[in-house]
């Protein structure tokens, strides 16, 4: 399961390069969905941060907000552990509701 959410996630960055917006975000939420249904929580929130990060831009910053606020529930339980992706989405999120 864990090389079908890599298989997915590479994908998603193959079609964003490519300009296909859609596509990439359809693999990007099946990864997420192959991480939270394997447990790997820490790696589905990075991912929600990774489509809040492709919304932004794409000029969407309705939806890069709400997977930020998401990404953030997500990484917060992890603590020191995550304490650099949880600054960059605080940050993330704070730019997008000025």
């Amino acid at each position: 399961m864990a090389d079908f959410a890599v298989a997915h996630n590479q994908l998603g960055h193959v079609y964003q390069r490519g300009g296909d917006l859609d596509r990439a975000l359809h693999h990007y939420r099946q990864a997420i969905r192959l991480q939270e249904a394997r447990g790997d929580l820490h790696d589905a929130a990075v991912g929600r941060l990774g489509i809040a990060l492709t919304y932004l831009s794409a000029g969407r910053p309705g939806e890069a907000l709400e997977y930020a606020q998401s990404a953030l529930r997500g990484l917060e339980p992890y603590g020191e552990r995550a304490a650099e992706k949880i600054a960059m989405t605080r940050e993330l999120i704070r730019r997008l509701q000025s």
